[in-house]
């Protein structure tokens, strides 16, 4: 995916790597990433993710979750001078850190955050977008009862080592 190749970062050289086998082509490359937070907005049904996405042109889900990490209304956050780096810094990489870790562990290094204040945000977080948090923690507890959980298309991705059972036999 050429997307995870950064524009700004010192592998960037390599996108140039890519040519169209014509010089009237043109290479195309998905983002994931642009629907990887609609997809869990889908799943979970959360209300905050269908405000956002449910709307053309995208309301800032990245916007409210840096504005809720600070315990700030979105027209204070919104008011910042600063309001673009902190949406990239504190925003997008809580709406990513969250989702994959469980946690803002990533933000904090970023940020100076000290354990304490890291996890005071990420309650913040989880309260904002409650419902995908318990949908969350749902599809995390039946991974761990049944050895699996069950994708959007019926397939089920097994993980034996996420089971108490497996706790259990390895104690």
């Amino acid at each position: 995916n050429l997307s995870q190749l950064a524009k700004n970062s010192a592998l960037a050289y390599v996108r140039s790597f890519f040519i169209a086998d014509e010089e009237d082509h043109v290479v195309i490359s998905a983002d994931w990433s642009s629907i990887e937070l609609v997809i869990i907005g889908e799943l979970s049904g959360d209300p905050e993710f269908a405000k956002c996405f449910s709307v053309i042109p995208y309301e800032d889900l990245h916007g409210i979750a840096a504005a809720s990490a600070l315990d700030m209304t979105l027209e204070e956050f919104n008011a910042r001078p600063d309001k673009k780096a902190l949406r990239t810094d504190i925003g997008k990489g809580s709406n990513f850190n969250y989702w994959y870790s469980g946690a803002l562990g990533t933000v904090a290094n970023k940020m100076g955050w000290s354990s304490d204040e890291m996890w005071e945000r990420v309650e913040k977080y989880r309260t904002r977008f409650a419902v995908a948090e318990a949908w969350r923690v749902g599809t995390i507890a039946d991974g761990r009862v049944n050895g699996y959980v069950q994708l959007p298309d019926g397939q089920r991705r097994y993980k034996f080592e996420a089971t108490q059972q497996w706790a259990s036999i390895m104690r």
